[in-house]
């Protein structure tokens, strides 16, 4: 496994002396491995996140110790409403005085698929919504995290990455998702065509 899947707007060429890393192995109990990424591996599907917020980043080197999620077979569907989703992040957590603070462990989630007009809002075809179960909420750093459908006893299948969240104001969380589907169409054939055209 040599290959990051994750949010475009994570990453901006546009700043200067900027540069990119990859840390795996941060879920709890695994050993950290650090990347360092050159521009030339990073490939972001739509700079302007119109019809899709994905980038794809190549590894210098494989990963080890880490069972990665997969991508689901060429004919997936985007899930249904209601189905229900595993995102893990370090987005921001609240502390015992109510204030928002920076999460240095992985947190996971479950989110329902919503339809995306339950917030009135338009959304283009490459995306999907999810919303609130069980009272908990995406937060500022969660942006990039894998929409994860678990099977049991075996690797997770992902078929979302977190691009951003409707009505966020003022830091705080909220109730409500949006993801890059893997199954669109056109963002499939660009995972494929971008995965083997730079091997």
């Amino acid at each position: 496994m040599n290959w990051v899947l994750t949010a475009g707007h994570c990453y901006n060429k546009n700043i200067a002396g900027r540069t990119v890393s990859v840390w795996a192995g941060v879920h709890p109990n695994k050993t950290f491995q650090k990347f360092n990424i050159k521009s030339g591996d990073i490939h972001v599907y739509d700079v302007t996140q119109d019809t899709g917020d994905i980038m794809l980043i190549k590894l210098p080197g494989s990963v080890s110790g880490i069972t990665p999620a997969q991508l689901p077979g060429s004919s997936c569907q985007t899930p249904s409403n209601g189905e229900k989703l595993q995102l893990a992040g370090h987005g921001s957590t609240v502390d015992p005085n109510g204030h928002p603070e920076r999460n240095r462990r992985l947190q996971c989630l479950d989110l329902k698929v919503r339809d995306c007009n339950f917030w009135n809002e338009t959304v283009v075809s490459n995306y999907f919504c999810g919303g609130l179960h069980k009272k908990a909420f995406t937060c500022p750093g969660d942006s990039g995290g894998g929409w994860l459908k678990k099977r049991f006893r075996r690797t997770g299948v992902i078929y979302g990455v977190l691009s951003g969240r409707f009505h966020y104001q003022n830091g705080s969380c909220t109730t409500n998702s949006r993801f890059t589907s893997v199954c669109a169409p056109l963002i499939r054939k660009w995972i494929n065509d971008t995965m083997t055209n730079h091997i």
